[in-house]
């Protein structure tokens, strides 16, 4: 789970490197210096951002990606090269890359506002709070817990917000895959032929989704690990199929961490 995570965090930080300039540099669409004049005076736990301190200049925003892409880096090596004696650093390592995409994040806006960027930010917190706290009394057992109602919260609340979002072609026209392949944010080369799928293939996606989303995420706890395993292919398939007939980023990786929880050893 920790390596895994470390992948996320590089990918995350390498996906930012790529399009900062343009978005939220001194010279973009919404510059974070911006944001940062206005916040800057708010509490600490209403805008927590290193940007406050440091100044969201082009230097500080690509200081902060690198040192964001380091760390994910020294937490995918140091597990695998130093073990449990590595503890430290890797907790140091996922310290530092969560709080520079955390502050990625709320100077960024709209441009890293989907779900992704928020469960990435939670489960860092997550990770790293329970490594400090380890320190103290660590449990394995407590990590993988809070990992399986993470993985729980996001799904559904992704089910329940497709049911109450006053969307009638998810519910109850069950209608809503017949558009999805054509209004996603970046639709790929496949996405035309996922749209031209039967009217019926569209609404068993729909009921797919819904299952994978509801009862079928509360198995997550089920004592029996046939169960567990059983959700976790489900959710794979999902993803799966999420990034084949589009394209979503890094959401698939940010899932898959909390997903590992569900495997036994």
């Amino acid at each position: 789970i920790a390596v895994w995570l470390g992948l996320t965090n590089v990918a995350v930080h390498a996906s930012v490197l790529l399009q900062w300039r343009g978005l939220y540099g001194s010279r973009g669409i919404a510059p974070a210096a911006d944001v940062v004049r206005h916040r800057a005076r708010r509490p600490l736990l209403a805008f927590p951002c290193l940007f406050r301190y440091t100044g969201a200049s082009d230097r500080a925003l690509f200081f902060a990606i690198v040192a964001g892409i380091v760390a994910g880096v020294a937490q995918v090596l140091v597990p695998l090269l130093l073990g449990a004696h590595g503890a430290v650093l890797a907790a140091a390592s996922g310290a530092v890359a969560l709080c520079t995409y955390t502050s990625l994040v709320k100077v960024a806006g709209d441009f890293l506002g989907l779900q992704m960027h928020v469960t990435m930010i939670e489960t860092g917190f997550m990770y790293v709070t329970l490594r400090a706290l380890g320190y103290l009394a660590y449990s394995p057992v407590a990590l993988c817990v809070c990992l399986q109602l993470l993985l729980a919260r996001v799904m559904i609340g992704g089910g329940a917000g497709k049911v109450t979002g006053g969307d009638s072609s998810w519910w109850p026209r069950l209608t809503a895959m017949e558009y999805h392949y054509w209004t996603m944010p970046l639709p790929n080369a496949l996405s035309p032929y996922f749209h031209r799928l039967p009217s019926w293939v569209h609404r068993v996606e729909v009921w797919a989704t819904f299952v994978v989303e509801g009862p079928l995420a509360l198995l997550a706890f089920a004592p029996v690990q046939a169960a567990r395993t059983a959700v976790f292919v489900a959710d794979l398939a999902l993803l799966a199929a999420i990034n084949v007939s589009g394209n979503f980023g890094h959401l698939w990786m940010v899932t898959l961490v909390s997903m590992l929880a569900l495997l036994d050893d």
